[in-house]
This record gives C-alpha cells, structure tokens and sequence, in this order.
C-alpha cells in the first residue's frame, strides 16, 4: 500500500525555497491598486511526509508525501467591505489507501457547496493532485455587527482535542495540520447584543439536497465577574437537530472550557447506525508552569459511541463518522496534550488520548522547531498501544490502529 518510491521531490523544493526566503526575507506584499482601501497577498508551502506500519494484514503499511500550496488574497474595498479569496494546489505523491485522520482537512472529507471550486488535475494510483478554492467571500461590516457571505471558516467550539460543536467542519483528534479550518459556503450574520453579548446566525450548505444543509442560532456572553464566557446554540444540521451549551475562561489561575451537545436525529434509528438521540461532551483546563510548559487535559463523552468493542466496526460505518462529524467509537476518553518550550526556537510536544473502556492507548510525542519568522520544522510519532483485532472483530479501538510517523516542513511568504 502506498508508494514506497515516490519520496523527494517535495522535500527537495522545501529545501529550494527555504533557502530562497531565508535570503529575501517574508515574500508576502501589500498591493496598492486603485479602488481598493487595503491588498495584501501572501502564502505558503507546506510538505508533509507520513509513514505508517501495522501488524494488521488489512491495513498494512505504507508512506506519502502530501504538498500544499496556497496563495491568500485579502483586502478592503471600503472601510466597511473586506474580502479574501484563498487558492490552494494539493498533491499526495504516493498516497495511502483511504484518507488519513492525520492529514484531515487536506486529504479527508470535503462539504460539496454551492459552487463548484474544487478540480482535480490527476488521479491515479501513484499521484492525488487538485486545486481548490478554499476562501472565497465578502464581508460588510455594520454598526452592529457583521455579514460575512460565500466559502469561510466557521468553528463554534472551545475544546482542543475534541470539540462536540463544531458541526460545520470539525478537526480530528489526531490531526497534524491545523492552521485553516476547511471553507464552507455560507451566509453568516454576527450581531452585537452589548458590550459583552453577541449573537450569530448562520446558513450553510454542507451537501446536495435541502436536507444536508445546515441552520444554526448561536448567543454568547462575557460574565466581567468571573472572566467566563458563557454560549448557547441550536440548529439543524443534516437531519439532526442540535442544541448545545459552552463555557470557557480562567479559573484559579488555569484556563477552563467545556462544551456539551444534545442531538436528536430525525430519520430514526432504524435508517442510522446509532442511536437517534445522544449527547456529547467535553471538559478540560490548560495550565501554563513556569511559562514553559504548559499542560491541556479534557475529558470526552461521545453518547454516539458504544461501550462494546465488538460493535466498533459497525458504528464505523456510520455517516456521521464518514462525512467528518466524529471520530471516535468508544464512550468515554481522557486526552493530555503537553508542551514544553526547551528552548525560544524549539518546542517539545506530547500528545496522549486514551480510551477508558478498552484501555487502549494512542501517544503522540512530537516537536517544532522554528528556522526563521518564515520557516518551521515539525515531525513526530503516534504509537497505538491495546489489543489488536480478533478476526474480523476489533478487540480495542486504538490498538489496532497503525504507528504513524511524521515530519513536515512549512514556508511561509
């Protein structure tokens, strides 16, 4: 699986370019054209290579090298308008079979929009290549509030590894490359109720067919007294309907955030795996020691989940797990993510999430390393630690996952 031999080339033009911004400094300009307020554009390349190696026959092991490239044009057209349009090249040598959790929003599911703006340049066994346009909208700024029109980010959630409400486009919990959400197009209005109160409505288009859109009301507030941010949302997303509830801020010293959903599908369970209504959860705190080393634990219910291994791979099929919703197959989880900063340029990283009914493991110690204002380092491991599958039943959810080893170089212009 994968192509053994398809290393290189990718690597050999993050070597090229890193050299090229290191002596010319950031590549990114301000363009001064007439009608426009502001321009800017600016941008990146990023290279990302992932091997994996299993003992299971059905995933066995393999290695891609996956190439992104993305050019960002923003800028005002009045004080009030501003706008960005986002254009990204996307190419896997070698890729995996399947879609890698690790590399999710590059390489995993996409919402089909209004517009057409994704096409694919070559599909085969040996290179996965597309451009996108990942951005693409106009937003009016009011007295009271704003109105953000076309493909955006939209993330609602405060949880780090897990998040129950982002329903629009969720990361995974293992996923490498979080500095851009995946674009949905929609229609967003953000209104301000107050000095500390806001409230946003949104319309999105997440597939074909009124049915896979999505409608949601979000109200947020800040409580000045105990510096907590207080939120409440509701809407329907797919055939689901979904009310939820967050909080985030400080609390003796550490950071605090919680978040909770409540899910009702309407289809019934007779046409879904799962059950029609569950909830989800997630609670955790971050605290910062001697201001080098911070630490992150959250807890994580997933009412969708089962208690029973035996049940997981059904579950998988699910798609709820299929179009990026969830993630995980168990109930209950625990999750660390740490941070040590050894030295200004050089940061040392652990990541741990564990299954608390199967015991299983996953570990994920990484590092980040910066070259420069415009260059950075990263790689890393994940080891699944359990029991492996018994036939064609899985004994432990992670541990018949694969080990999967990363690096990854990112320029930025």
């Amino acid at each position: 699986m994968g192509g053994g031999g398809h290393r290189g080339p990718g690597w050999l033009l993050v070597v090229a370019l890193f050299f090229a911004v290191s002596a010319r400094g950031a590549l990114g300009v301000d363009l001064r054209v007439p009608g426009f307020e502001a321009l800017s554009l600016h941008g990146y390349y990023k290279n990302f290579f992932l091997a994996q190696k299993s003992s299971d026959p059905l995933i066995g092991d393999g290695q891609e090298d996956l190439n992104r490239a993305r050019l960002m044009l923003e800028g005002q057209l009045t004080e009030q308008v501003d706008f960005a349009v986002h254009y990204e090249h996307l190419a896997t040598i070698g890729p995996i079979a399947g879609d890698s959790l690790f590399l999710g929003s590059a390489a995993g599911v996409k919402h089909p929009g209004v517009w057409a703006l994704e096409w694919p340049l070559r599909t085969d066994g040996t290179v996965r290549w597309r451009h996108e346009i990942d951005r693409l909208y106009i937003r009016r700024r009011q007295s009271w509030g704003d109105i953000t029109i076309g493909r955006q980010a939209i993330g609602w959630g405060v949880g780090i590894i897990w998040s129950p409400q982002d329903l629009f486009v969720a990361f995974s919990p293992v996923e490498i490359d979080r500095e851009f959400r995946t674009g949905v197009d929609a229609g967003r209005v953000l209104a301000s109720l107050g000095s500390f109160t806001e409230a946003e409505a949104v319309y999105a288009v997440l597939g074909d067919g009124i049915d896979h859109h999505a409608t949601a009301l979000r109200w947020r507030t800040t409580l000045a007294g105990p510096n907590l941010d207080l939120g409440f949302m509701a809407g329907k997303f797919f055939e689901d309907a979904v009310v939820g509830g967050l909080l985030s801020g400080e609390l003796y010293g550490a950071g605090v955030h919680a978040e909770i959903t409540g899910t009702h599908d309407f289809e019934g369970s007779h046409q879904r795996v799962g059950p029609q209504d569950f909830a989800r959860a997630v609670a955790g705190a971050t605290y910062q020691f001697a201001g080098v080393v911070s630490l992150v634990g959250e807890y994580y219910f997933n009412g969708f989940g089962t208690e029973e291994p035996g049940h997981y791979l059904a579950r998988a099929t699910s798609p709820r797990l299929t179009r990026g919703e969830l993630f995980n197959l168990g109930r209950h989880y625990v999750g660390v993510v740490a941070d040590w900063q050894a030295h200004p340029l050089l940061h040392l990283l652990a990541q741990g999430q564990w299954n608390l009914l199967d015991s299983s493991v996953l570990l994920g110690p990484a590092f980040t390393l910066s070259l420069s204002d415009e260059a950075q380092l990263d790689g890393g491991v994940y080891f699944a630690l359990g029991d492996g599958r018994s036939g064609p039943t899985l004994r432990s959810e992670f541990g018949g996952a694969p080990d999967v080893y990363y690096a990854s170089a990112k320029i930025y212009f």
